[in-house]
């Protein structure tokens, strides 16, 4: 659908009956595909003089950090508002932080923006931004990074533990890793009310549903918690959808998992990786037992869906595996050709190896409740069944249900790789397939 980008990281319909899909390219600006497939010339938005400088290790490095997402609120079309989340410098004053120790500053800062457009149906944004809360980030990884409206009309936000590894760095609480300690927002999702001014900077609105609010320990926005680094989620809200809220959470060394997070859930990290133990002294190790209860006593929640990271020692040669699970969608479009996948949660994996682009592609369906499997594809890119042969950053749907893959050949936040395929059926004419940049999904077999 979509060539020219450079790290497609996000995408959003904006709901307003346009057909637009609207992508966030990770260096900062955010491009319009329209109604016709077509990627328009000019960009909706720039924000990238805003943001860090990209590049942890220099130019042409990998980089978590830059614009992160972008979602719509519900009614866009009449009030023109939408929402970013940004990697900033440390430039104003944190809504949120984590202590470091004397002398050492955090690495950036999480910012989430609204911006209202004059004319929300005009392809160029023009209008006014407000920054709704900034959050220090003590490393420049571990960000989560999404954000996007639930059925509830809540504006959802993942946060990682903010970086390094193990949860266990300067900006990391020691003994509980950020992931189990409630008291900072780091490891979490949050949920707020944009429409509402009752939050403690007046910026925005607390749910009154949400669980914490009562214990003055807690920061009233946390909606879940006990996440690594939550870089996609989505909710099944299509037509017949379950409303659920599935989280991908980027393992440490030895397994991938989603988990369908619920209000006040504790997701296990860093006592446990995926659902299994994990001893941050020794991370490439499973202990033989662990904690099974978080430090206040509550259960911790095992994933749905698990698979191998790729540096695990037991993965043979077909095993789904892979270095950073990327969350997708449940299908709920209405393709006759793509019938067999209503219901189904399509995701993949970055790649199974730094350095070689080499990306998965899975689905996993509810075959008891509560109960997923989980299949690995082949694609179709006009040459045949294969690999995807490119790093997955993340998946987009568009207002009719279908499903986007956003990926690129770097890895990094620099170039024009970025691509942008649409999932259609297969067979279907390969022709057709190259020139459309659509993609075909085949069963492994």
């Amino acid at each position: 659908m979509a060539s020219g980008l450079t790290s497609p990281v996000g995408a959003a319909h904006a709901g307003d009956g346009s057909g637009r899909l609207f992508i966030a390219d990770q260096p900062g600006q955010i491009r319009v595909i329209n109604s016709n497939g077509i990627l328009l010339p000019a960009a909706f938005l720039d924000v990238s003089s805003q943001l860090v400088t990209l590049g942890f290790a220099g130019p042409n490095t990998f980089d978590e950090r830059g614009l992160l997402s972008v979602a719509f609120h519900p009614d866009f079309s009449t009030n023109g508002r939408f929402y970013t989340y940004t990697s900033q410098p440390l430039d104003g004053p944190a809504d949120f932080t984590v202590p470091m120790p004397a002398g050492v500053d955090h690495n950036h800062q999480a910012v989430i923006t609204e911006w209202t457009a004059g004319n929300p149906a005009s392809n160029v944004f023009s209008g006014t931004s407000r920054q709704l809360m900034r959050i220090d980030e003590p490393q420049f990884n571990h960000d989560g990074g999404a954000v996007a409206f639930g059925p509830d009309g809540n504006l959802y936000i993942s946060l990682g533990d903010g970086g390094s590894a193990n949860d266990v760095a300067d900006g990391h609480t020691a003994g509980l890793g950020n992931g189990q300690d409630r008291t900072n927002v780091l490891g979490t999702i949050l949920r707020i009310d944009v429409d509402g001014s009752d939050s403690d900077n007046g910026a925005y609105g607390i749910p009154g549903s949400n669980p914490f609010t009562s214990d003055a320990s807690v920061p009233d926005e946390i909606f879940a918690y006990g996440f690594r680094n939550p870089w996609q989620f989505s909710f099944d809200d299509g037509p017949g959808g379950t409303h659920r809220l599935f989280v991908g959470d980027v393992g440490q060394n030895l397994f991938e998992e989603v988990s369908i997070v619920a209000s006040g859930g504790n997701y296990g990290w860093n006592r446990r990786e995926g659902s299994h133990p994990f001893d941050p002294d020794n991370p490439n190790t499973v202990p033989a037992t662990g904690p099974t209860t978080g430090p206040s006593g509550e259960p911790l929640i095992d994933p749905v869906i698990e698979y191998f990271n790729a540096k695990h020692p037991d993965v043979q040669a077909g095993d789904p595996n892979g270095r950073s699970v990327v969350a997708g969608h449940v299908y709920r479009g209405s393709n006759h050709g793509l019938s067999d996948l209503v219901g189904t949660f399509v995701f993949g994996d970055w790649s199974t190896q730094f350095g070689s682009p080499d990306g998965s592609v899975f689905t996993s369906r509810e075959t008891a409740p509560g109960v997923f499997d989980l299949t690995e594809h082949m694609v179709d890119l006009g040459i045949g069944p294969q690999r995807l042969g490119r790093y997955l950053l993340s998946f987009g749907e568009d207002e009719r249900g279908a499903i986007y893959f956003l990926t690129n050949q770097t890895g990094t936040p620099f170039g024009a790789s970025g691509q942008v395929f649409r999932l259609v059926p297969e067979p279907a004419a390969l022709t057709c397939l190259a020139a459309m940049g659509m993609l075909g999904l085949r069963r492994r077999r």
